[in-house]
């Protein structure tokens, strides 16, 4: 196999040959310029740099990096770009052809496509050009310093996870087109026929040669194109200088998807020399004419200046009290949210009353029936009195003419039993007391404080435990037949506590600070069961269910979201995912479509909103950075939704979720949705972990009150 010349690694010093043609800059070559040009001053003095070279007296050096026994590394400045010998113009008119037709056809996808779904085409359509049987797009993160797989054509499972995520010094990934990018060049691998197995498996077949091209704006990277070239086809230099200027509308395509303007094309220099030429021959043939008409339009142009500053000065006016009213209506305004404010607290407080008020009239009614019982017992017993005065008046009758004195006796004793007489006994408070009702629910219980020690064993459990993740002890307060629950603080160290403990169900409250880091802990140590969360607040008795969730850090580590999913989403779930990281959503739903899921995307609260009533979504992985706050009150919304999705929240280590959910539970959760929390775990206990398809059913208001 034979080297082809290449240029030094970065940091390596320059070689000029004796043929260097004068004026060249020696401390490297200029950049190129993409087809097509870009707009503003910035893209006229850069371009679009695709590729660097070198030209040496018309020949490179070589750097051969011996490998394997089979292949070499073929850093390549391939002399694509250096002047062709007048012997081979006919070949170079003919391989312009094809490079005119391919960005043509670029430029045709990226008017037709919107900009995140034109890669794939664009990518077909360079392999067709170039003649490589497959091939990858990587977009550049530069926060991260990685690279994204974002497009691929024939890529075999372990070439899509070995470009799924590149970072340098990562033993997962492929870092060949992260280095030429970092170092701006192409880098060419060719294998001799029979040892491909030395090349990275890419692809299922066998492999002749792989091309790394980075793609550049200026200084700025934007990505890298990978070619691979099967047996026996083998990529040449010509295959990759068609590409130089069609990559450019690649680069233009990158920028679009990231939401920026594409740049408008300029003339070429030639064009614009011509255009001011000709421009300038015109002025000079008209300026005689126009310069008789200069008096007449000058003193014209007085007038209109004049009235243009009356005019002016009308308008600041006017601008001045249209910004004085907006000030008066700000104003109101801050009043009308001050009152609101006000209103919603003392409805807050009115709320709160109620409830005590239910207990209270709950208690008195108990206390009715009780009084109830009572006088119905009296009742009954005066009867059984009144039968027996009838009863001794009878047998009066019957012995009166005998024993005359015994009627005076006779009569007392029936007046005793007359309920006219019968006296009335009055239960008060002693004096200078009050009797005071109680509210079952102020009565506040013994809740214990939140121990260090680990859970105790399944060894001598014989009730079924609920493990809750939160710092309010008043969950271990809750009673449910049959089972235990211990609250465990997710500051603190969650894995010990938990180690050797199966908890029936584990219910995390999102709200608490450190449960995100307390759920991923959990995961990387092992633990496989679901994570149930809520949203609660120490000064409520109540919390919002939110269904099965799991938590995963930023930067997203696609392979860690895959295996969260796996027990969530089955071929063709509804998934929608939401974040601000255009790059990152668009290599997540890469990877997500590959298992056979229908994913959406947003990259806003409101395309998300809009998502969530239009697809009704299975999962949803929600990035948290939404500004501004907008992904906490997205959760908060999701509880509401039917069915209530599966979650997969991405945090940062700086982002503060603890305050985020908090406000975004006093602001957005309605009255009807948070229920008391023995409820919301009994609910969670009666949900089955088998199945996907199964979720926790939201509970709505309860009647009567509780």
């Amino acid at each position: 196999m034979s080297n082809r010349g290449s240029m030094p690694a970065t940091g390596s010093p320059r070689r000029a040959g004796p043929s260097s043609s004068p004026g060249r800059n020696p401390e490297g070559p200029p950049r190129l310029r993409a087809a097509g040009g870009a707009s503003g001053a910035d893209a006229s003095a850069t371009g679009v740099a695709v590729f660097d070279h070198l030209r040496a007296g018309g020949r490179g050096f070589v750097v051969t990096d011996k490998r394997h026994s089979g292949c070499s590394r073929i850093v390549s400045q391939m002399g694509i770009f250096r002047r062709l010998q007048p012997r081979a113009s006919a070949a170079m008119a003919l391989a312009a052809d094809p490079a005119a037709v391919l960005a043509d056809r670029l430029r045709a996808i990226a008017a037709s496509e919107v900009p995140e779904d034109a890669l794939q085409p664009a990518l077909q359509a360079i392999l067709q050009a170039s003649g490589a049987q497959a091939g990858a797009l990587c977009l550049f993160d530069v926060r991260y310093r990685l690279l994204r797989l974002a497009a691929e054509v024939g890529l075999s499972d372990e070439g899509c996870r070995l470009l799924r995520s590149v970072r340098q010094g990562d033993a997962r990934g492929w870092e060949v087109p992260l280095r030429s990018l970092r170092d701006r060049r192409i880098e060419r691998i060719e294998a001799a026929p029979g040892t491909h197995h030395h090349l990275p498996a890419l692809v299922e077949a066998p492999i002749r040669s792989v091309a790394c091209v980075p793609l550049c704006a200026g200084e700025t990277p934007f990505g890298s194109l990978v070619l691979v070239a099967l047996e026996p086809r083998a990529l040449s230099e010509g295959d990759i200088q068609q590409l130089e200027g069609p990559l450019g509308e690649v680069v233009r395509m990158i920028a679009a998807a990231r939401r920026v303007r594409a740049a408008e094309a300029t003339p070429a220099a030639e064009d614009a020399v011509a255009a001011g030429a000709a421009e300038r021959a015109e002025l000079l043939a008209v300026a005689e004419r126009e310069r008789a008409e200069m008096a007449v339009a000058l003193e014209e142009a007085a007038g209109q200046a004049r009235a243009a500053e009356a005019a002016r000065a009308a308008v600041e006016a006017e601008l001045e009290s249209v910004r004085n009213e907006r000030g008066r209506r700000d104003t109101e305004l801050a009043e009308v949210r001050a009152r609101f404010d006000e209103l919603a607290a003392r409805g807050s407080a009115v709320e709160s009353e109620t409830g005590a008020l239910r207990e209270t009239v709950a208690a008195l009614r108990t206390e009715l029936q009780v009084l109830t019982a009572g006088r119905d017992e009296l009742h009954a017993a005066l009867a059984e009195l009144r039968a027996e005065r009838d009863r001794l008046a009878a047998d009066a009758e019957v012995v009166r003419p005998a024993h005359t004195p015994s009627e005076d006796v006779l009569g007392s004793e029936t007046a005793e039993l007359d309920p006219e007489v019968i006296p009335v006994v009055t239960v008060s408070a002693p004096v200078g007391e009050e009797f005071e009702p109680v509210e079952r629910s102020h009565v506040p219980a013994a809740a214990p404080a939140l121990a260090a020690e680990p859970l105790a064993g399944e060894a001598g459990r014989t009730r079924r435990l609920v493990a809750v993740l939160d710092t309010d002890p008043a969950w271990a307060g809750a009673a449910i037949d049959g089972t235990d629950v211990a609250v465990v603080e997710p500051a603190g160290d969650v894995v010990t506590r938990l180690t050797g403990v199966t908890p029936a169900r584990l219910v995390v409250n999102v709200a608490a600070p450190g449960a995100l880091a307390a759920m991923s802990a959990l995961r990387a140590a092992g633990a496989s069961g679901r994570f149930w969360g809520c949203l609660s607040s120490p000064t409520s008795d109540k919390a919002l269910p939110l269904g099965m969730i799991e938590a995963t850090t930023r930067p997203l580590d696609l392979d860690v979201v895959l295996a969260l999913l796996a027990g969530h989403a089955k071929r063709g779930t509804r998934v929608v995912t939401a974040g601000a990281d255009g790059d990152t959503l668009m290599s997540l739903r890469h990877a997500l479509t590959r298992q056979g899921l229908s994913v959406s995307m947003a990259w806003d609260a409101k395309q998300a909103v809009d998502l969530f009533d239009a697809v009704r979504p299975e999962v949803v992985v929600l990035d948290l950075d939404l500004r501004p706050r907008s992904a906490y009150e997205l959760v908060v919304r999701l509880a509401g939704a039917s069915p209530v999705p599966s979650l997969v929240l991405v945090y940062g280590d700086e982002d503060d979720t603890a305050a985020g959910f908090a406000a975004a539970l006093a602001r957005k959760a309605p009255a009807s949705l948070p229920v008391p929390r023995d409820r919301l775990l009994a609910d969670v206990l009666a949900q089955s972990e088998a199945s996907p398809g199964q979720r926790l059913e939201k509970v709505r208001a309860l009647q009567g009150g509780r």
